[in-house]
């Protein structure tokens, strides 16, 4: 997958009309919430085959956190 299309997919997750890049905080986007959370869970876990907790979550920063626990899947 294209980092192009993770972000398109990232910001159709959210429901976010502002533009997303990998240097976005997340705590800047007003829709970055637990739900988003737990939809970008489930996100990885479909699309990648990536299981991550919760937890994790509470440590990233910036989208481009988000695109490393890919693991390379994003390029």
């Amino acid at each position: 997958m294209t980092v192009e299309q993770f972000l398109a997919d990232f910001q159709e997750l959210l429901q976010c009309d502002e533009p997303v890049t990998l240097e976005t905080p997340l705590r800047s986007l007003e829709e970055w919430d637990s739900l988003a959370v737990m939809a970008c869970l489930a996100y990885l876990d479909k699309k990648f085959g990536i299981q991550t907790t919760f937890a994790v979550y509470k440590d990233l920063q910036t989208v481009a956190d988000i695109v490393a626990l890919t693991k390379g899947a994003v390029a």
